[in-house]
């Protein structure tokens, strides 16, 4: 018999109400069923993967690999859509389809309409497991490490999981990277400030000297204090010329 109505039966789910509109404008990778003028949102997560393969025995992938049984591919369709509709049966996606028939569809269409979605949110990886919730279990302890939450990791699809791993190792190696040219730059102006030592003209170097753009503003105001601080040491050299100038010429020098 098809359907996960016994795996779900026991799982309590919050009921969201959903802006389909708002949410195709956010460009999600769902896949719509539209049945009856309304739009049916689809996306297999970990979670209802695995509940899949634990009652076939099989790799979710293998029971796509040709056209599966009716009742299999109506299964797959009621996991897609368990996230939000809440409750529904296996009976309830059997009327969709009689509906989705009566509309002019047919199980080929419903398989090459239903092919491109179910969570497919970027390249379609190939992965040498077993099967998927195995994989899964396999790559959570990774997960959890590249800071993906437990609710996130099995609320997502396997690609979904796999693209924010890969963003993780992408984002550690541009800070990693940024690191070493930090420690570099340091390493420079470290030498560079010591040659001040020993030559009298050498000037010490500022951050702006190697992050011109970060510093910029910091640059601006250093130099009109810098200026500031120089007019009113002129003003004081032209004051105390002045005053000795006046000193002389009283003494009839």
């Amino acid at each position: 018999m098809g359907g996960l109505d016994e795996e779900v039966k026991n799982q309590e789910e919050e009921t969201k109400i959903v802006d389909l509109d708002e949410e195709k404008k956010k460009r999600k990778p769902f896949h719509y069923w539209t049945v009856g003028g309304r739009d049916y949102r689809l996306k297999l997560k970990a979670s209802n993967i695995e509940k899949l393969e634990n009652k076939y025995k099989c790799n979710v992938m293998h029971l796509v690999d040709d056209m599966p049984a009716l009742s299999v591919m109506l299964t797959i369709i009621q996991a897609a859509m368990l996230p939000w509709e809440h409750g529904v049966k296996y009976d309830d996606i059997l009327n969709l389809f009689d509906k989705y028939v009566e509309e002019g569809g047919s199980q080929i269409d419903l398989f090459f309409y239903a092919e491109d979605g179910c969570g497919n949110s970027g390249s379609n990886r190939r992965r040498t497991v077993t099967t998927t919730s195995e994989y899964l279990w396999a790559i959570y302890p990774d997960a959890l490490d590249c800071g993906i939450r437990p609710e996130l990791f099995w609320d997502s699809t396997l690609n979904e999981i796999m693209d924010m791993m890969e963003s993780y190792v992408r984002c550690r190696a541009r800070d990693r990277k940024q690191q070493i040219s930090d420690n570099f730059i340091l390493s420079k102006a470290l030498a560079l400030n010591l040659s001040t030592l020993f030559n009298e003209k050498a000037e010490l170097c500022n951050p702006w000297d190697f992050y011109p753009q970060t510093f910029k503003e910091d640059k601006e105001n250093y130099e009109h204090q810098k200026l500031e601080a120089e007019l009113a040491d002129y003003r004081d050299k032209r004051r105390r010329w002045a005053d000795e100038f006046n000193r002389r010429r009283q003494q009839g020098m």
